[in-house]
């Protein structure tokens, strides 16, 4: 049997901007200080531990009618799940309450929401709306949520949808397969708790064997995975499906800090040069994707795997944690301590070994031949008096950077976790690009094997 369930993560507990919920919790921010606002000096935020909380009833705050009618034939399990996610471009769908919360209807009806990032074109006029406000909030008390894979017209003609081609090909091999969103801004503890409460929900509506699911995360969405399992066995449950990840960065990827300084090119270009950095660093999932901590580094296993550091100060030439507080006087005033702080503790923990129930069925696929950012120099300055101007990208305090092998955007040291078994790093016999990788024939009948229990080598994947 099949599922075309597009937009079944669409949940309101993404995000409460007057009472902060989350996964059914209390949101661990929901009572952080203002920010300052004063161009001298770096936010500050203070994370405090979640409170506790006791469970809300899930199923009614689903908005649409979709999860009810999953497939009825006799394999009825979902089989695979796909966690998207990349910043910026592609990924997870978001959309935005035309109204307040405060005059939003308790219903969560589909239509009191907008598009807000999708191939649409508006999303490129409306992309400040993304900024986390001073206060935490979404953008003027509205609420934003995740609503499945990005779809939408391209110049208002075509439909697009990243992980149509993928889904499709499952579908035809006898799996249900669904599409699972997630709001990337955020911090990856929260999206891996919002995957848990999902499958927990999925799992109330119908009679689903969670042995016969495997998860595959592309991107960004592999960081949720490999939080989400860490999370469960820390909890003493498990998970007894496969894992596969697809051109995740696990130690970082170049384009990260160089947003926090000078926002995104595209996005750029429909508004003001200083509102898109600004915007960008508000984002947890930004600071997820700095390369590497250099603790991690030092790890003999991933050393080995990487090689040299992938930061270091312009001058010396000696290694530069982005995550140090010694680095954060480089920053811009707008970058935010409190988040690099908990997003070095995430991707540190993200880098231990999966746990050994888990190592077997724990797989990483990549691309390679494609220049690929590997590294740059950090110029020391003094980031309070940095300012963005339209069409200066070279003042930027990134410099000499450095190409090898990766998929265009994840180098290929980095989408292959240390702790992974060398039988299960697989890189792709073809050249693809890191946006493209779930639409890719190769990658397709690589992780349908993998799912199968068939070998993932051999003379299948090359016809």
């Amino acid at each position: 049997g099949t599922i075309t369930l597009p937009r079944l993560s669409f949940c309101p507990l993404v995000r409460w901007p007057t009472q902060r919920r989350h996964f059914l919790c209390q949101h661990p921010r929901h009572n952080l200080p203002h920010h300052s606002t004063q161009p001298d000096s770096k936010r500050v935020s203070r994370l405090p531990a979640a409170p506790s909380c006791q469970p809300l009833p899930l199923f009614r705050h689903f908005p649409f009618s979709s999860l009810p009618y999953l497939s009825s034939s006799a394999r009825d399990a979902l089989q695979f799940s796909t966690i998207s996610g990349t910043l910026p471009i592609t990924g997870s769908k978001l959309r935005i309450s035309k109204a307040e919360f405060d005059h939003l209807d308790a219903g969560f009806d589909r239509s009191n929401y907008n598009d807000l990032w999708s191939v649409n074109a508006n999303t490129y006029m409306e992309s400040y709306k993304l900024a986390y406000e001073d206060d935490e909030h979404d953008y003027s008390d509205h609420i934003i949520v995740s609503a499945g894979s990005i779809d939408g017209k391209l110049f208002g003609l075509f439909e697009v949808e990243p992980y149509f081609g993928a889904r499709t090909f499952f579908q035809q091999h006898g799996k249900n397969c669904l599409i699972f969103g997630y709001d990337w801004r955020d911090e990856l503890s929260a999206s891996a708790d919002y995957l848990e409460s999902f499958l927990k929900a999925l799992a109330g509506l119908k009679n689903i064997d969670f042995s016969q699911v495997s998860l595959v995360g592309h991107s960004m969405g592999g960081l949720v995975v490999k939080t989400f399992l860490d999370q469960r066995y820390a909890a003493g449950s498990t998970w007894p499906g496969q894992a596969i990840t697809v051109g995740t960065p696990f130690y970082g990827a170049a384009d990260s800090l160089h947003a926090v300084y000078y926002g995104e090119g595209d996005l750029n270009d429909t508004e003001d040069p200083e509102k898109m950095p600004r915007t960008v660093a508000t984002w947890a999932g930004t600071y997820s994707l700095l390369f590497l901590p250099l603790d991690v580094f030092n790890q003999p296993a991933v050393q080995t795997l990487i090689g040299s550091y992938p930061v270091v100060d312009q001058r010396h030439g000696t290694p530069v944690d982005p995550f140090s507080a010694a680095a954060f006087a480089r920053y811009p005033s707008w970058a935010d301590q409190g988040r690099i702080q908990a997003a070095q503790a995430a991707v540190t923990a993200c880098s231990a070994p999966p746990d050994s129930d888990v190592l077997p069925r724990w797989y990483n696929l990549q691309s390679g031949g494609i220049k690929t950012a590997w590294s740059y120099r950090w110029k020391e300055i003094d980031g309070n008096g940095y300012q963005p101007e339209a069409g200066q990208g070279d003042q930027s305090p990134l410099s000499n950077w450095s190409n090898g092998d990766g998929d265009g955007t994840v180098p290929s040291w980095s989408s292959f976790h240390s702790g992974t078994l060398a039988a299960n790093r697989i890189k792709i016999s073809a050249s693809v690009k890191h946006s493209s990788l779930l639409q890719t024939a190769e990658v397709q009948l690589r992780i349908n094997a993998i799912i199968d229990g068939i070998a993932s080598t051999g003379p299948l994947f090359h016809q």
